[in-house]
């Protein structure tokens, strides 16, 4: 894809040959494209530190979803010798011919199960461009530009429609009957009066009609519960108490029973 891009690029003469050159010489490690469902490369780092000269590639399901084996992996077309593997990790070799040919390079892996009619072929290959050999220093970083203006400030938003009142909620329980207040003491007795003089008996009177029982009175209507007042606010943590004293130590516990006496050795020579 990368190589493709900078030919159209040559083809509608926006670059120079030495600047695609340039370009393809100094592409960083970058994952260009990975097929799916099965193995993605990440990362493929060159390791120059060993002769001949390997390539870490970096990933994820680099084994395949059945890990039936090692992968496939070719460069550039060149198939390549897979050193070791693990499902995001493998190690290959690569030849000197292409390890002294500085560019880059297609890589292409093949899980065990691609392809495979066995398997269904359900991991698909994963693709990636490699730069393989030394790679020119980074340029210096160029001179920052002027800050441009400030943008106008927006119009503010009109103001939302208010929403509608909830309704009233239910009225409350009535509270539990308050406890009956304590009997109050007996006054003390007020001082006897004085015995007045007997007064002379009158004369007994007739005895009156009885009257009748009035209608019993209509029970007024109860009167509607008050609201419940709002909950007060709950009081500051109380300060941790001390920490009490340690408690004595327990007594030693009584010595266990000996042991039986092992069998005798054998007799040194």
């Amino acid at each position: 894809m990368l190589k493709a891009g900078v030919r159209r690029l040559l083809e509608r003469g926006r670059i120079s040959a030495i600047a695609a050159t340039l370009l393809l010489a100094t592409a960083p490690l970058k994952l260009l494209q990975a097929n799916g469902p099965g193995a993605t490369i990440t990362a493929v780092n060159e390791i120059t530190s060993v002769n001949p000269v390997q390539l870490e590639i970096v990933g994820t399901n680099l084994t395949g979803t059945h890990y039936c084996g090692a992968p496939s992996v070719s460069l550039g077309g060149t198939a390549l010798t897979v050193l070791s593997f693990t499902a995001t990790q493998v190690a290959v070799l690569v030849p000197d011919a292409i390890a002294n040919s500085a560019g880059t390079y297609r890589l292409v892996l093949t899980p065990c199960d691609g392809g495979n009619p066995y398997y269904g072929g359900q991991s698909l290959n994963a693709v990636f461009f490699a730069v393989i050999g030394a790679q020119g220093s980074p340029g210096p970083t160029g001179t920052a530009g002027p800050t441009g203006p400030t943008g106008a400030t927006g119009p503010a938003g009109a103001t939302g429609a208010a929403g509608v009142a909830g309704a009233s909620g239910p009225t409350g329980p009535t509270g539990p009957t308050g406890p009956t207040g304590v009997t109050g003491a007996t006054g003390a007795a007020g001082v006897a009066g004085a015995a007045g003089p007997t007064g002379p008996t009158g004369p007994t009177g007739p005895t009156g009609a009885t009257g009748a029982t009035g209608a019993a009175g209509v029970a007024g209507a109860a009167g509607p519960t008050g609201p419940t007042g709002p909950t007060g606010p709950t009081g500051p943590t109380g300060v941790t108490g001390a920490q009490g004293p340690a408690g004595a130590a327990g007594q030693a516990g009584p010595t266990g029973p000996t042991g039986p006496t092992g069998p005798t050795g054998p007799t040194g020579p």
